[in-house]
């Protein structure tokens, strides 16, 4: 049977919601089961309505996601210590699936090469639209040129959408996010 998972937006300090949840799931053996907004482009506050919060004094809001069973024990935590807790779980969303945009253009034949292989092997649950079509094109014309010049001797381009289970999108997202080559959206749930 496949995990529940659920976005939810805890109202608190940020740091003081990360530190609380962390120690309530590594207290309660779920390490790794918390995904942290701030990480995937999740979290929910643009510049004017930080400007409004601060000067309504309104508390930071952080979005994470958790699967169903550490979004019990977070409930339950923040409901057994209402008084010394300055936390509130402001919304929760089930979701099941993720999907993001993501388009490359890289002058790298080794940068293209380790995409290469991510995007050939997606993780169990997680498709490619349109399937995987690469361009890459070859230039010897421009061979020997610097690294800012107009001209290439070689480009890897590819773009597109991938979409599949939490976990396994949330994962391919952080690792595609480590390539500067790699322009990718904010993660749209369902």
């Amino acid at each position: 049977m496949e995990k529940k998972y659920y976005e939810i937006v805890i109202s608190g300090p940020h740091e003081y919601v990360r530190g609380f949840v962390t120690g309530i799931l590594v207290g309660r053996h779920l390490v790794g089961e918390a995904f942290w907004g701030e990480e995937f482009n999740l979290e929910k506050e643009n510049p004017l309505s930080m400007l409004g919060r601060l000067l309504s004094h309104r508390k930071e809001q952080t979005v994470v996601i958790v699967d169903a069973r550490s979004l019990g024990v977070l409930e339950e935590a923040i409901r057994k210590w209402p008084e010394h807790l300055d936390l509130e779980i402001i919304s929760r969303l089930p979701i099941s699936e993720g999907s993001f945009r993501f388009s490359v253009e890289t002058f790298s034949r080794e940068v293209a090469q380790e995409l290469k292989s991510i995007f050939s092997s997606l993780p169990p649950g997680v498709k490619m639209e349109p399937p995987y079509q690469p361009r890459e094109v070859e230039m010897p014309e421009g061979k020997g040129t610097e690294v800012y010049a107009p001209l290439h001797d070689y480009v890897f381009r590819i773009a597109g959408t991938l979409m599949g289970r939490i976990p396994a999108i949330l994962a391919l997202y952080a690792k595609l996010k480590r390539y500067e080559v790699v322009e990718l959206s904010t993660i749209e749930f369902k």
